[in-house]
């Protein structure tokens, strides 16, 4: 007995493929700007193409007058050899997000910006894009726990990243 699949079946079941691929991820319910506020270490990056040869990298955020937070991060490019450099982003919360999604405007560029998990005690975040093309995992200590690694490179599969993009990265 043959069977003959057609077209638009093959097309149905390629898009609900993509589609379970491009799955809507979740996002932290509400951030406390204060409690966010501060130096963050990135241990562990999908990065984007300007901060792909970053190591060392510290973002020191606070919150200003107007509601944004700013951020000053200062990095080391390629390795510890090289001197530390800065650039200064500025964060503006989408006004229905408790603080969670964000556009982030660099230099010239600007992209979404968004809190997918932080810790009840603000000890470490995972930072994410909307169409999942960069990730971040920071926290407040220069070394993050392996366990806890592990733990959000798991919750970072299950929002739909390509785990096997994320690098860890040195810090001093």
């Amino acid at each position: 007995m043959k069977i003959f699949l057609k077209p638009q079946f093959i097309v149905f079941v390629l898009a609900l493929c993509i589609i379970g691929r491009l799955s809507a991820q979740t996002v932290a319910t509400s951030v406390d700007p204060k409690k966010y506020e501060g130096k963050w270490y990135i241990n562990a990056a999908i990065p984007l193409a300007l901060d792909k040869d970053w190591c060392c990298t510290i973002d020191n955020y606070s919150l200003n007058k107007k509601g944004y937070i700013d951020v000053l991060t200062t990095y080391r490019k390629y390795d510890l050899k090289h001197k530390s450099k800065s650039l200064k982003q500025k964060l503006i919360p989408d006004k229905n997000s408790n603080y969670t999604k964000f556009m982030a405007k660099v230099l010239i560029f600007s992209a979404p910006y968004w809190i997918i998990s932080v810790a009840d005690d603000y000890s470490y975040a995972v930072l994410g894009h909307p169409d999942k093309k960069y990730l971040y995992f920071i926290s407040k200590k220069p070394q993050m726990e392996e366990g806890l690694y592990q733990k959000l490179v798991k919750f970072s599969a299950e929002q739909g990243y390509d785990i096997s993009k994320i690098k860890r990265q040195v810090q001093e």
